[in-house]
Protein backbone atom coordinates (compact mmCIF):
# COMPACT_ATOMS: atom_id res chain seq x y z
CA UNK A 1 0.00 0.00 0.00
CA UNK A 2 1.20 3.40 -0.42
CA UNK A 3 1.85 5.89 2.28
CA UNK A 4 -0.48 8.46 1.15
CA UNK A 5 -3.54 6.41 0.76
CA UNK A 6 -6.44 6.75 2.63
CA UNK A 7 -8.65 4.14 4.52
CA UNK A 8 -11.89 3.63 6.15
CA UNK A 9 -12.68 0.93 8.67
CA UNK A 10 -15.85 0.17 9.34
CA UNK A 11 -17.65 -2.23 12.14
CA UNK A 12 -20.65 -2.38 13.88
CA UNK A 13 -21.01 -2.82 18.01
CA UNK A 14 -23.33 -6.17 18.33
CA UNK A 15 -20.82 -7.57 20.33
CA UNK A 16 -17.44 -6.22 20.90
CA UNK A 17 -15.14 -8.51 19.15
CA UNK A 18 -16.05 -6.86 15.63
CA UNK A 19 -14.56 -3.11 17.05
CA UNK A 20 -11.83 -4.90 18.56
CA UNK A 21 -10.79 -6.41 15.42
CA UNK A 22 -11.02 -3.14 13.69
CA UNK A 23 -9.62 -0.84 16.13
CA UNK A 24 -6.61 -3.50 15.77
CA UNK A 25 -6.69 -2.96 12.34
CA UNK A 26 -6.11 0.59 12.38
CA UNK A 27 -3.42 0.43 14.75
CA UNK A 28 -1.28 -1.55 12.50
CA UNK A 29 -2.09 0.95 9.48
CA UNK A 30 -1.60 3.69 11.20
CA UNK A 31 1.58 2.38 12.77
CA UNK A 32 2.48 1.91 8.86
CA UNK A 33 2.43 5.67 8.38
CA UNK A 34 -1.02 4.75 6.41
CA UNK A 35 -4.16 7.22 7.52
CA UNK A 36 -6.86 5.07 8.51
CA UNK A 37 -9.56 5.66 10.00
CA UNK A 38 -12.55 3.90 12.35
CA UNK A 39 -16.56 4.56 12.44
CA UNK A 40 -18.82 2.21 13.60
CA UNK A 41 -20.89 1.80 10.28
CA UNK A 42 -24.40 2.43 11.91
CA UNK A 43 -23.29 5.81 12.98
CA UNK A 44 -22.97 7.03 9.71
CA UNK A 45 -26.33 5.93 8.35
CA UNK A 46 -28.56 6.70 11.45
CA UNK A 47 -27.61 6.99 15.07
CA UNK A 48 -30.77 6.02 16.63
CA UNK A 49 -31.09 2.65 14.27
CA UNK A 50 -27.73 1.82 15.74
CA UNK A 51 -28.87 1.96 19.34
CA UNK A 52 -32.04 0.23 18.46
CA UNK A 53 -30.14 -2.64 16.92
CA UNK A 54 -27.58 -3.17 19.58
CA UNK A 55 -30.07 -3.15 22.06
CA UNK A 56 -32.08 -6.08 19.75
CA UNK A 57 -28.63 -7.99 19.61
CA UNK A 58 -27.86 -7.74 23.81
CA UNK A 59 -31.72 -8.47 24.26
CA UNK A 60 -31.22 -11.44 21.95
CA UNK A 61 -28.34 -13.15 24.20
CA UNK A 62 -30.30 -13.19 27.32
CA UNK A 63 -31.50 -16.31 28.77
CA UNK A 64 -27.73 -18.00 27.46
CA UNK A 65 -28.56 -16.46 23.97
CA UNK A 66 -31.71 -19.14 23.25
CA UNK A 67 -33.60 -16.15 21.03
CA UNK A 68 -29.76 -15.58 19.65
CA UNK A 69 -29.46 -19.47 18.35
CA UNK A 70 -32.93 -19.45 17.28
CA UNK A 71 -31.99 -15.82 14.88
CA UNK A 72 -29.14 -17.66 13.61
CA UNK A 73 -30.22 -21.31 12.79
CA UNK A 74 -33.02 -19.05 11.23
CA UNK A 75 -30.28 -17.52 9.38
CA UNK A 76 -28.17 -20.77 8.10
CA UNK A 77 -31.78 -22.06 6.76
CA UNK A 78 -32.22 -18.83 4.59
CA UNK A 79 -28.91 -18.70 3.49
CA UNK A 80 -29.91 -22.08 1.82
CA UNK A 81 -31.96 -20.80 -0.79
CA UNK A 82 -31.66 -18.50 -3.54
CA UNK A 83 -33.29 -15.89 -2.60
CA UNK A 84 -31.84 -12.22 -1.10
CA UNK A 85 -31.68 -12.39 2.43
CA UNK A 86 -34.41 -9.70 4.15
CA UNK A 87 -30.57 -8.82 5.98
CA UNK A 88 -28.98 -8.16 2.57
CA UNK A 89 -32.26 -5.76 1.82
CA UNK A 90 -31.86 -3.48 4.33
CA UNK A 91 -28.26 -3.18 4.27
CA UNK A 92 -28.55 -1.96 0.72
CA UNK A 93 -30.84 0.63 1.80
CA UNK A 94 -28.17 2.53 2.86
CA UNK A 95 -25.60 2.08 -0.24
CA UNK A 96 -26.48 5.90 -1.07
CA UNK A 97 -26.00 7.39 1.91
CA UNK A 98 -22.54 5.17 2.77
CA UNK A 99 -21.20 5.80 -0.39
CA UNK A 100 -21.75 9.57 -0.13
CA UNK A 101 -19.79 9.42 3.13
CA UNK A 102 -16.67 7.56 1.31
CA UNK A 103 -16.27 9.87 -1.48
CA UNK A 104 -17.29 12.94 0.94
CA UNK A 105 -14.22 12.17 2.59
CA UNK A 106 -12.21 10.40 -0.41
CA UNK A 107 -11.49 6.71 0.96
CA UNK A 108 -9.13 4.87 -1.11
CA UNK A 109 -10.11 1.59 0.46
CA UNK A 110 -12.41 0.08 3.18
CA UNK A 111 -12.07 -2.69 5.25
CA UNK A 112 -14.50 -4.11 7.11
CA UNK A 113 -15.24 -6.65 10.41
CA UNK A 114 -18.95 -7.33 10.45
CA UNK A 115 -21.44 -8.47 7.48
CA UNK A 116 -23.90 -5.18 7.73
CA UNK A 117 -21.04 -2.95 6.43
CA UNK A 118 -20.11 -5.69 4.01
CA UNK A 119 -23.52 -6.22 2.27
CA UNK A 120 -24.09 -2.60 1.88
CA UNK A 121 -20.58 -2.50 0.32
CA UNK A 122 -21.26 -4.79 -1.83
CA UNK A 123 -24.40 -3.34 -3.20
CA UNK A 124 -22.23 -0.02 -3.81
CA UNK A 125 -19.77 -2.09 -5.71
CA UNK A 126 -22.30 -3.25 -8.23
CA UNK A 127 -22.64 0.36 -9.53
CA UNK A 128 -19.37 2.36 -8.39
CA UNK A 129 -15.71 0.78 -8.68
CA UNK A 130 -15.35 0.51 -4.77
CA UNK A 131 -12.45 -1.80 -3.04
CA UNK A 132 -12.86 -3.45 -0.10
CA UNK A 133 -11.76 -6.16 2.57
CA UNK A 134 -13.91 -8.22 4.48
CA UNK A 135 -12.77 -9.54 7.66
CA UNK A 136 -14.17 -12.55 9.10
CA UNK A 137 -14.28 -12.55 13.33
CA UNK A 138 -16.21 -16.06 13.72
CA UNK A 139 -14.74 -19.30 13.87
CA UNK A 140 -17.41 -20.34 11.25
CA UNK A 141 -18.65 -18.79 8.06
CA UNK A 142 -22.08 -16.94 9.44
CA UNK A 143 -24.99 -16.51 7.11
CA UNK A 144 -25.08 -14.03 4.99
CA UNK A 145 -21.90 -13.70 3.80
CA UNK A 146 -22.17 -15.55 0.86
CA UNK A 147 -23.86 -12.46 -0.22
CA UNK A 148 -20.79 -10.20 0.07
CA UNK A 149 -18.05 -9.66 -2.81
CA UNK A 150 -14.86 -8.30 -1.33
CA UNK A 151 -12.19 -8.19 -3.12
CA UNK A 152 -10.68 -10.36 -0.88
CA UNK A 153 -11.38 -12.49 2.57
CA UNK A 154 -9.41 -12.21 5.70
CA UNK A 155 -10.34 -15.02 7.71
CA UNK A 156 -9.60 -17.05 11.11
CA UNK A 157 -7.78 -20.20 10.10
CA UNK A 158 -6.56 -22.25 7.39
CA UNK A 159 -9.20 -25.04 8.71
CA UNK A 160 -11.97 -22.61 7.51
CA UNK A 161 -11.45 -22.54 3.91
CA UNK A 162 -13.43 -25.56 2.84
CA UNK A 163 -16.45 -23.59 5.29
CA UNK A 164 -16.43 -20.77 3.27
CA UNK A 165 -16.03 -22.23 -0.06
CA UNK A 166 -18.93 -24.89 0.89
CA UNK A 167 -20.89 -20.94 0.50
CA UNK A 168 -20.09 -19.97 -2.78
CA UNK A 169 -16.90 -17.89 -1.61
CA UNK A 170 -14.02 -18.27 -4.12
CA UNK A 171 -10.98 -19.59 -3.08
CA UNK A 172 -8.86 -17.26 -4.18
CA UNK A 173 -10.36 -14.59 -2.37
CA UNK A 174 -9.55 -16.34 1.01
CA UNK A 175 -6.66 -15.56 2.99
CA UNK A 176 -6.11 -17.21 6.87
CA UNK A 177 -4.49 -14.29 8.37
CA UNK A 178 -6.24 -15.17 11.59
CA UNK A 179 -8.33 -12.39 13.94
CA UNK A 180 -6.79 -9.78 14.58
CA UNK A 181 -5.44 -8.48 17.52
CA UNK A 182 -4.13 -5.37 19.44
CA UNK A 183 -0.51 -4.55 19.28
CA UNK A 184 -0.56 -4.88 23.56
CA UNK A 185 -1.38 -8.71 23.16
CA UNK A 186 1.82 -9.40 21.12
CA UNK A 187 3.94 -7.56 23.84
CA UNK A 188 6.84 -9.49 25.44
CA UNK A 189 5.90 -9.25 29.46
CA UNK A 190 6.53 -11.74 31.98
CA UNK A 191 3.98 -13.38 33.90
CA UNK A 192 5.47 -11.54 37.30
CA UNK A 193 5.40 -8.68 35.58
CA UNK A 194 1.64 -8.54 34.20
CA UNK A 195 1.06 -9.69 38.11
CA UNK A 196 2.35 -6.49 39.47
CA UNK A 197 0.76 -4.46 37.20
CA UNK A 198 -2.73 -5.81 38.20
CA UNK A 199 -1.84 -5.93 41.91
CA UNK A 200 -2.28 -9.99 42.30
CA UNK A 201 -0.23 -12.31 44.09
CA UNK A 202 2.91 -13.63 42.68
CA UNK A 203 2.53 -16.68 44.81
CA UNK A 204 -0.50 -17.84 43.27
CA UNK A 205 -1.52 -19.17 39.71
CA UNK A 206 -4.38 -17.60 37.87
CA UNK A 207 -7.01 -19.39 35.65
CA UNK A 208 -8.85 -16.57 33.10
CA UNK A 209 -12.26 -17.43 32.00
CA UNK A 210 -13.52 -14.98 29.36
CA UNK A 211 -17.25 -15.45 28.34
CA UNK A 212 -16.99 -12.53 25.21
CA UNK A 213 -18.39 -9.22 25.54
CA UNK A 214 -21.79 -10.06 26.31
CA UNK A 215 -21.11 -12.63 28.86
CA UNK A 216 -22.08 -16.03 27.93
CA UNK A 217 -22.58 -19.47 28.73
CA UNK A 218 -23.46 -20.92 32.27
CA UNK A 219 -20.16 -20.06 34.11
CA UNK A 220 -21.25 -20.17 37.44
CA UNK A 221 -22.65 -23.97 37.19
CA UNK A 222 -18.49 -24.35 35.52
CA UNK A 223 -17.14 -22.56 38.23
CA UNK A 224 -18.77 -24.48 40.86
CA UNK A 225 -17.47 -27.84 39.34
CA UNK A 226 -14.01 -26.37 38.91
CA UNK A 227 -13.67 -24.67 42.65
CA UNK A 228 -14.71 -28.06 43.77
CA UNK A 229 -11.55 -29.62 42.17
CA UNK A 230 -8.81 -27.31 41.99
CA UNK A 231 -8.21 -25.90 45.34
CA UNK A 232 -4.94 -24.26 44.48
CA UNK A 233 -5.29 -22.19 41.67
CA UNK A 234 -7.43 -18.51 41.37
CA UNK A 235 -9.92 -18.42 38.76
CA UNK A 236 -10.74 -15.30 37.05
CA UNK A 237 -13.98 -14.57 35.15
CA UNK A 238 -14.68 -11.51 32.77
CA UNK A 239 -18.20 -11.25 32.86
CA UNK A 240 -18.16 -8.05 30.28
CA UNK A 241 -21.61 -6.35 29.99
CA UNK A 242 -23.47 -9.31 31.72
CA UNK A 243 -23.84 -7.36 34.85
CA UNK A 244 -26.60 -10.35 35.45
CA UNK A 245 -23.84 -12.86 35.34
CA UNK A 246 -21.58 -10.73 37.68
CA UNK A 247 -23.40 -10.11 40.34
CA UNK A 248 -25.07 -13.74 40.06
CA UNK A 249 -21.42 -15.17 40.52
CA UNK A 250 -19.89 -12.33 43.16
CA UNK A 251 -23.23 -13.44 45.17
CA UNK A 252 -22.45 -17.24 44.80
CA UNK A 253 -18.81 -17.27 45.49
CA UNK A 254 -18.77 -14.29 48.07
CA UNK A 255 -17.04 -16.38 50.93
CA UNK A 256 -14.42 -18.33 48.20
CA UNK A 257 -11.24 -16.18 47.61
CA UNK A 258 -10.51 -18.30 44.93
CA UNK A 259 -12.75 -16.44 42.57
CA UNK A 260 -12.48 -13.11 41.02
CA UNK A 261 -15.46 -11.40 39.04
CA UNK A 262 -14.99 -8.65 36.43
CA UNK A 263 -17.08 -6.80 34.35
CA UNK A 264 -15.78 -5.35 31.06
CA UNK A 265 -12.43 -4.40 31.27
CA UNK A 266 -9.94 -2.53 29.22
CA UNK A 267 -6.27 -4.51 30.28
CA UNK A 268 -7.52 -8.00 29.07
CA UNK A 269 -4.00 -8.42 27.52
CA UNK A 270 -2.57 -8.31 31.07
CA UNK A 271 -4.85 -10.79 32.76
CA UNK A 272 -3.96 -13.00 29.69
CA UNK A 273 -0.09 -13.04 30.53
CA UNK A 274 -1.05 -13.05 34.02
CA UNK A 275 -2.84 -16.62 33.47
CA UNK A 276 -1.21 -19.65 33.56
CA UNK A 277 -4.55 -20.98 31.68
CA UNK A 278 -7.28 -18.90 29.19
CA UNK A 279 -10.51 -20.58 28.58
CA UNK A 280 -12.51 -18.87 25.97
CA UNK A 281 -15.91 -19.26 24.19
CA UNK A 282 -16.46 -22.77 22.63
CA UNK A 283 -16.88 -22.66 18.87
CA UNK A 284 -17.87 -25.04 16.34
CA UNK A 285 -18.22 -25.49 12.11
CA UNK A 286 -21.29 -25.85 10.39
CA UNK A 287 -22.54 -28.93 9.16
CA UNK A 288 -20.84 -30.84 12.44
CA UNK A 289 -17.63 -30.54 11.32
CA UNK A 290 -15.35 -30.30 14.38
CA UNK A 291 -13.75 -27.23 15.51
CA UNK A 292 -12.58 -29.60 18.57
CA UNK A 293 -13.29 -26.73 21.43
CA UNK A 294 -12.40 -23.27 20.63
CA UNK A 295 -10.67 -23.09 23.78
CA UNK A 296 -7.86 -21.02 23.64
CA UNK A 297 -4.95 -21.79 26.07
CA UNK A 298 -2.21 -19.21 26.28
CA UNK A 299 1.22 -20.80 27.82
CA UNK A 300 3.93 -18.91 28.66
CA UNK A 301 6.08 -22.10 27.50
CA UNK A 302 4.67 -21.21 23.91
CA UNK A 303 5.35 -18.87 21.47
CA UNK A 304 2.13 -18.67 19.23
CA UNK A 305 -2.11 -19.67 20.46
CA UNK A 306 -3.49 -22.67 20.50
Amino acid sequence: MKKDIKVLILSCGTGGGHNSAAFAIQESLNEKGIKADFIEYLDIINKKIKNGINKLYINSTKMNGKIFKRIYKLGELYSRTSFISPVYALNRLNKKKLYKYIQENKYDYIITTHLFAAQALTAIKKEYPIHFIAVATDYVCIPFWEETNPDYFIIPSEELKEDFIDKGIPKEKLLPFGIPVAKSYKEEISIEEAKLKLNLNLEKEYILILTGSMGFGNVSQMLENLVSKIRDIIFIVVCGNNKKMLDNINNKFKENKNVIALGFINNLNLYIKASKIVLTKPRRFNNNRSCNIRKTIYSHNANSRM
